[in-house]
């Protein structure tokens, strides 16, 4: 925590030691690669009763962001951002529920689960080559990545004592919180004195990552910007 706030003290230090020239708000959207795979397997509860989960998997979800740019000089910015992807994916959930009438009876729940992604971070940008419109962007920073669980045979187990739970969605879902860095890199087109669009990648630590958070992904976005 020490070097985190020794780094964001030196980024605030570059940047207001400069009169301020401009602010940019920027839109963005594009794609995470990461991957949570397809899951076919058997396991037991905690009171020992035999189930199995088959889970669809996905792949590189679609990203959105939003950004404001406090711009020291033609050179250096300072960026707060934040970015998201949501989505749902299925989950079948089977396990032996014996009746009277089938002792062998078994009984399979389907859920229709959240993914979701939220990322908040705060980044120093800077351009060190530029030629006619186009501006060459490198940098990095410090943020949260917000984690919804990957519901897994681990998690069920965890989560669900016997074969009479279901899984509640609004209260067994529980977000992670990690601390995250990124590198940052891409090209901007400026239109003009005040639109610009952007291609711009970035790379993604994540620390401390559970229920199968990726601990690290690319992100590549489109981003259009307006100075003011």
């Amino acid at each position: 925590m020490k070097k985190i706030l020794t780094l964001l003290f030196i980024l605030l230090t570059l940047t207001i030691s400069v009169s301020a020239q401009s602010f940019e708000i920027g839109i963005s959207a594009g794609k995470d690669f990461y991957t949570i795979p397809d899951l076919s397997t058997g396991f037991n509860l905690q009171d020992l009763t035999e189930a199995t989960l088959e889970r669809t998997g996905f792949e590189n979800p679609i990203a959105f962001g939003i950004s404001l740019g406090y711009n020291s000089n033609e050179n250096y910015s300072i960026i707060f951002e934040g970015d998201f992807n949501y989505l749902e994916y299925n989950v079948d959930y089977t396990r032996n529920v014996p009746k009277l009438t089938d002792p062998f009876y078994k009984k399979t729940s389907n859920y229709n689960v959240p993914w979701a992604r939220l990322g908040a971070m705060i980044s120093f940008n800077y351009i060190p080559y530029s030629i006619e419109k186009l501006d060459f962007v490198i940098g990095g920073g410090l943020g949260l990545q917000i984690f919804a669980p990957a519901v897994s045979d681990k998690f069920i187990a965890k989560t669900l004592f016997n074969k009479i739970s279901e899984l509640d969605l609004s209260t067994d879902i529980d977000l992670n919180f990690s601390f995250s860095q990124k590198i940052n890199a891409g090209v901007k087109y400026n239109f003009n004195s005040n639109i610009n669009l952007g291609l711009i990648s970035s790379y993604t630590i994540v620390n401390n990552a559970i229920d199968e958070a990726p601990d690290n992904f690319l992100t590549l976005k489109l981003q259009l910007g307006y100075l003011f």
